[in-house]
């Protein structure tokens, strides 16, 4: 899998939240998508995504930023919640999903792009 070696600094909320459904579609994650271009009657700050994948048994919530954004006090809030239960929380942009899914050993960033490692051979 290749990645743009450009940062997400210049690409706004949503391309963040298409690159990071790009990543984990590729690690074979299914996105439930909560974010909302209007005020809707959902719990305030639950964040844009919760990634789920049976094949690797983890889920993982995700509040895209972009390079500059900054979360809300119901963000925070809600990211101590989840946290507090035992489930992962990624803040940030595509970067840091990319991150967290290396640090779970989902995928290995090499010179060129990613090598998405296949449920069945992580340990």
């Amino acid at each position: 899998m290749r990645r743009s070696s450009s940062p997400s600094i210049r690409l706004s909320e949503k391309q963040v939240e298409r690159q990071g459904d790009l990543l984990m579609h590729a690690l074979g994650f299914e996105a439930i998508r909560f974010s909302q271009p209007r005020n809707t009657m959902q719990t305030r700050g639950i964040p844009d995504r919760r990634y789920y994948s049976s094949s690797r048994r983890s889920a993982v919530w995700w509040e895209a930023k972009t390079a500059i954004g900054r979360p809300s006090a119901f963000q925070v809030a809600f990211r101590a919640l989840v946290e507090a239960v035992g489930e992962e929380y990624v803040l940030g942009t595509d970067e840091a999903l990319l991150d967290w899914a290396v640090a779970k050993g989902f995928c290995e960033r090499l010179r060129n792009g990613l090598r998405v490692v296949p449920a069945e051979c992580r340990l």
